[in-house]
Protein backbone atom coordinates (compact mmCIF):
# COMPACT_ATOMS: atom_id res chain seq x y z
CA UNK A 1 0.00 0.00 0.00
CA UNK A 2 2.93 2.35 0.63
CA UNK A 3 3.82 1.95 -3.02
CA UNK A 4 0.37 3.19 -4.05
CA UNK A 5 0.88 6.28 -1.91
CA UNK A 6 4.34 6.87 -3.39
CA UNK A 7 2.97 6.46 -6.91
CA UNK A 8 0.11 8.83 -6.06
CA UNK A 9 2.64 11.43 -4.86
CA UNK A 10 4.64 11.02 -8.06
CA UNK A 11 1.44 11.39 -10.11
CA UNK A 12 0.55 14.56 -8.20
CA UNK A 13 4.00 15.96 -8.99
CA UNK A 14 3.44 15.20 -12.68
CA UNK A 15 0.04 16.91 -12.68
CA UNK A 16 1.25 20.12 -11.06
CA UNK A 17 1.49 23.04 -13.47
CA UNK A 18 4.57 25.31 -13.62
CA UNK A 19 2.70 27.83 -11.47
CA UNK A 20 2.45 25.26 -8.69
CA UNK A 21 -1.28 24.57 -8.96
CA UNK A 22 -2.54 21.03 -9.20
CA UNK A 23 -4.12 20.29 -12.57
CA UNK A 24 -5.53 16.91 -11.52
CA UNK A 25 -9.25 17.48 -11.12
CA UNK A 26 -9.85 14.04 -9.55
CA UNK A 27 -8.01 14.85 -6.34
CA UNK A 28 -10.06 16.24 -3.50
CA UNK A 29 -9.11 17.88 -0.26
CA UNK A 30 -10.08 15.96 2.85
CA UNK A 31 -10.00 16.85 6.47
CA UNK A 32 -9.20 14.46 9.32
CA UNK A 33 -12.83 14.70 10.49
CA UNK A 34 -14.32 14.01 7.07
CA UNK A 35 -16.50 10.91 7.07
CA UNK A 36 -17.51 11.13 3.43
CA UNK A 37 -15.97 8.55 1.13
CA UNK A 38 -16.17 8.57 -2.61
CA UNK A 39 -16.13 5.49 -4.82
CA UNK A 40 -12.41 5.84 -5.56
CA UNK A 41 -11.53 5.67 -1.85
CA UNK A 42 -13.71 2.59 -1.33
CA UNK A 43 -12.19 0.87 -4.36
CA UNK A 44 -8.71 1.71 -3.11
CA UNK A 45 -9.41 0.26 0.33
CA UNK A 46 -10.80 -2.94 -1.15
CA UNK A 47 -7.87 -3.25 -3.54
CA UNK A 48 -5.26 -2.76 -0.81
CA UNK A 49 -5.68 -6.31 0.45
CA UNK A 50 -4.87 -7.77 -2.95
CA UNK A 51 -2.26 -5.23 -4.01
CA UNK A 52 0.85 -6.80 -5.49
CA UNK A 53 4.33 -5.37 -5.76
CA UNK A 54 4.63 -6.29 -9.42
CA UNK A 55 5.27 -2.64 -10.24
CA UNK A 56 8.39 -2.75 -8.09
CA UNK A 57 9.59 -5.99 -9.62
CA UNK A 58 9.26 -4.68 -13.18
CA UNK A 59 11.41 -1.61 -12.65
CA UNK A 60 15.17 -1.73 -12.69
CA UNK A 61 17.37 0.70 -10.80
CA UNK A 62 17.83 4.06 -12.45
CA UNK A 63 21.42 4.99 -13.19
CA UNK A 64 22.85 7.79 -11.10
CA UNK A 65 22.97 11.21 -12.72
CA UNK A 66 26.71 11.43 -12.15
CA UNK A 67 28.23 7.96 -12.42
CA UNK A 68 31.37 9.11 -10.58
CA UNK A 69 29.32 10.25 -7.62
CA UNK A 70 29.30 8.03 -4.51
CA UNK A 71 26.40 9.97 -3.04
CA UNK A 72 23.75 8.37 -5.25
CA UNK A 73 20.74 7.34 -3.19
CA UNK A 74 18.32 4.62 -4.25
CA UNK A 75 14.65 5.48 -4.58
CA UNK A 76 12.05 3.80 -2.36
CA UNK A 77 11.09 1.43 -5.17
CA UNK A 78 14.69 0.43 -5.79
CA UNK A 79 15.33 -0.17 -2.08
CA UNK A 80 12.26 -2.33 -1.63
CA UNK A 81 12.95 -4.20 -4.85
CA UNK A 82 16.25 -5.29 -3.33
CA UNK A 83 14.47 -6.64 -0.26
CA UNK A 84 12.01 -8.64 -2.37
CA UNK A 85 14.74 -10.03 -4.64
CA UNK A 86 17.14 -11.42 -2.01
CA UNK A 87 16.02 -14.91 -3.03
CA UNK A 88 13.25 -16.56 -5.03
CA UNK A 89 11.31 -18.03 -2.10
CA UNK A 90 7.62 -17.43 -2.90
CA UNK A 91 6.84 -17.07 0.81
CA UNK A 92 9.17 -14.03 0.99
CA UNK A 93 6.79 -11.87 -1.05
CA UNK A 94 3.79 -12.93 1.03
CA UNK A 95 5.67 -12.31 4.29
CA UNK A 96 6.91 -8.87 3.22
CA UNK A 97 3.51 -7.81 1.87
CA UNK A 98 1.85 -8.80 5.16
CA UNK A 99 4.60 -7.14 7.22
CA UNK A 100 4.33 -3.82 5.36
CA UNK A 101 0.53 -3.91 5.61
CA UNK A 102 0.74 -4.65 9.35
CA UNK A 103 3.16 -1.78 9.96
CA UNK A 104 0.99 0.64 8.02
CA UNK A 105 -2.10 -0.56 9.90
CA UNK A 106 -0.49 0.24 13.23
CA UNK A 107 0.40 3.74 12.06
CA UNK A 108 4.13 3.22 11.49
CA UNK A 109 4.57 2.52 7.77
CA UNK A 110 7.99 1.34 6.65
CA UNK A 111 9.61 4.18 4.73
CA UNK A 112 13.07 2.63 4.28
CA UNK A 113 14.43 -0.86 4.17
CA UNK A 114 16.37 -1.82 7.30
CA UNK A 115 20.15 -1.73 6.87
CA UNK A 116 22.75 -2.98 9.34
CA UNK A 117 26.50 -2.79 8.74
CA UNK A 118 25.81 -1.37 5.26
CA UNK A 119 23.86 -4.50 4.29
CA UNK A 120 20.15 -5.06 3.84
CA UNK A 121 18.65 -6.71 6.91
CA UNK A 122 16.73 -9.71 5.60
CA UNK A 123 13.54 -9.48 7.68
CA UNK A 124 12.17 -12.70 6.19
CA UNK A 125 15.23 -14.74 7.18
CA UNK A 126 15.51 -13.01 10.57
CA UNK A 127 11.90 -13.85 11.39
CA UNK A 128 12.35 -17.51 10.46
CA UNK A 129 15.60 -17.83 12.43
CA UNK A 130 14.01 -16.33 15.54
CA UNK A 131 11.01 -18.68 15.24
CA UNK A 132 13.37 -21.64 14.70
CA UNK A 133 15.15 -20.81 17.97
CA UNK A 134 11.92 -20.69 19.99
CA UNK A 135 10.69 -17.16 19.42
CA UNK A 136 11.74 -13.71 20.54
CA UNK A 137 11.47 -14.35 24.28
CA UNK A 138 13.67 -17.46 24.06
CA UNK A 139 16.26 -15.71 21.88
CA UNK A 140 16.50 -12.83 24.34
CA UNK A 141 16.45 -15.06 27.43
CA UNK A 142 19.11 -17.43 26.08
CA UNK A 143 21.17 -14.64 24.47
CA UNK A 144 21.07 -16.24 21.04
CA UNK A 145 21.39 -13.07 18.93
CA UNK A 146 25.05 -13.73 18.11
CA UNK A 147 24.14 -17.23 16.91
CA UNK A 148 21.25 -15.93 14.80
CA UNK A 149 23.23 -13.13 13.17
CA UNK A 150 26.01 -15.41 11.90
Amino acid sequence: MWLKEKQKEEQEKKTTSPTGTNTNKHLKATTPNSSIKDEDEEDEQQGDENYQVDAIMERGPSPPENENSNSYEWSYEEQFKQLYEIDNDPDRKIFLDEYFEFMKGRGTPVSRIPIMAKQILDLFQLYHLVVKHGGLVQVIRNKLWSKITK
